[in-house]
C-alpha cells in the first residue's frame, strides 16, 4: 500500500513541478541579438562591390583591380589585395580613398608597384586561405 502512495505522490509532485520546469526553460530563452540600424554611410563602401573595382595610381593611372579583401577576426579589412603588374599586391585600406565606382591610391603610382612584393592568397603551410565560401556551400572553416 505505502508503494501506491509513493507512487501518487511522485505523480502529484511532478503534475505540479512540470509547469514550473517549463517556466523555468522559457526564462532562459534569450532576446534577439542588437543589430546595426541605419543606412551605409558615405565613407563606408561593401565588400561584394569593392571586389572587381578599379585600381588608379596617383597619376590617375590604371594598376589594376581588385582581387580580395583579407580580413581579420575582429572584422577589420586587414588588407586589400589587387592586380598590379601580373600578380598580387596587398595594402592596408587606408591607403586607398574610393570615388566614382574606383579606388585611388594617393601616394603611391603604377611605376611603384612594379617591385611591389607579391601577396599570396593562400598559405600551403597553413591551409589559410583555402576554405570554401558559405555563400558556395562550404562553412567558415570546414575546410569544403
Amino acid at each position: 500500500m505505502t508503494t501506491v502512495k509513493t507512487g501518487a505522490l511522485i505523480a502529484a509532485l511532478l503534475t505540479v513541478a512540470a509547469p514550473a520546469a517549463f517556466a523555468a526553460h522559457m526564462e532562459t530563452v534569450q532576446a534577439p541579438p542588437k543589430t546595426i540600424v541605419g543606412t551605409i554611410q558615405p565613407n563606408q563602401f561593401r565588400a561584394s562591390k569593392m571586389i572587381g573595382m578599379d585600381v588608379y595610381g596617383m597619376y590617375n593611372q590604371q594598376i589594376g583591380s581588385v582581387q580580395d579583401l583579407v580580413l581579420n577576426r575582429n572584422g577589420t579589412v586587414a588588407a586589400v589585395v589587387f592586380s598590379a603588374n601580373g600578380k598580387n599586391v596587398a595594402l592596408p585600406l587606408n591607403d586607398f580613398t574610393a570615388n566614382n565606382n574606383r579606388l585611388t591610391l594617393l601616394h603611391i603610382s603604377k611605376q611603384q608597384m612594379n617591385g611591389a612584393a607579391e601577396y599570396h592568397l593562400q598559405n600551403n603551410n597553413t591551409g589559410a586561405g583555402t576554405t570554401g565560401s558559405p555563400l558556395h556551400g562550404g562553412q567558415l572553416g570546414s575546410g569544403r
